[in-house]
């Protein structure tokens, strides 16, 4: 007698490792702004609550297969259901009585994240410009928490555009890393992250932005300089990305340092 095997079940959860950093990191630098703001906590929420129903909503579409959509097709509008419960309260929490100015900020993050969903049905969401396009869309999404917190706009498209800068130079450096494994020693790939985080250094202290947000770079800089010199093999993929987050982590906490004498 032949034992069943039951089929195993449809992962409900973002597969793109690297969005639960960019979002994560994004996020909380807008809420360390406005720890207090019961407006920024609740878009952070729903934030989250949109970027969660995304896999479950490309399995109902069929973007994760036949095979997905026909065995996960219940748990995923169950998922949706709960997060749907949820996002509501959320978002009444964030917008009701919001300002026409606040409710402005939402509209970046929104034309970003609809273009990366745009790309996941084209199937083009690990190409450069589909991630490069996420990473935008994660940074954008701390502009709204940040001015329903009541942040100036100034401050606040600071923080999303150096934020921004980052996940551009993390994704940048992954790529390449990925790139050499592909192609061997060939280190074209691996130069560019460390040309655009000395040129990120660079540009902040030729401006007239505080001279402290120059080192938000240098973590990751430092990292693509590692990437470049050391290679990592291809067993240390998961260090590289904890890495990455680490090194985004304190860009974003130093850019929150510079932001307080801007």
């Amino acid at each position: 007698m032949v034992a069943r095997v039951n089929p195993k079940p449809v992962s409900l959860m973002p597969r793109e490792h690297g969005a639960y950093a960019q979002l994560g990191v994004s996020l909380l630098a807008s809420l360390l702004l406005v720890p207090a703001s019961p407006r920024a906590w609740g878009q952070a929420l729903a934030t989250t609550l949109v970027f969660l129903a995304s896999e479950p909503l490309l399995v109902l579409m069929g973007r994760r297969g036949e095979i997905a959509q026909n065995q996960g097709s219940q748990a995923a509008l169950r998922r949706l259901f709960l997060v749907a419960l949820v996002l509501l309260p959320a978002l009444g929490l964030a917008w009701i009585g919001a300002s026409l100015h606040q409710a402005q900020s939402i509209i970046p993050a929104v034309v970003f994240g609809a273009g990366i969903f745009g790309l996941f049905l084209a199937g083009r969401e690990h190409s450069a410009i589909g991630e490069l396009l996420a990473a935008a869309a994660f940074s954008l999404s701390a502009l709204p928490v940040a001015i329903l917190g009541g942040i100036s706009t100034e401050k606040a498209l600071t923080l999303a555009l150096g934020l921004m800068a980052l996940h551009a130079l993390g994704t940048t450096l992954v790529r390449g890393f990925l790139a050499s494994l592909m192609q061997g020693k060939i280190r074209g790939p691996k130069i560019l992250p460390v040309l655009l985080g000395l040129a990120l250094i660079v540009g902040v202290l030729v401006s007239p932005l505080p001279w402290l947000l120059a080192l938000a770079p240098v973590p990751l800089t430092l990292a693509a300089l590692w990437v470049l010199w050391r290679p990592p093999s291809p067993r240390d993929l998961r260090t590289v990305g904890w890495v990455l987050t680490a090194g985004s982590l304190v860009g974003a906490l130093t850019i929150l340092a510079g932001l307080h004498g801007f």
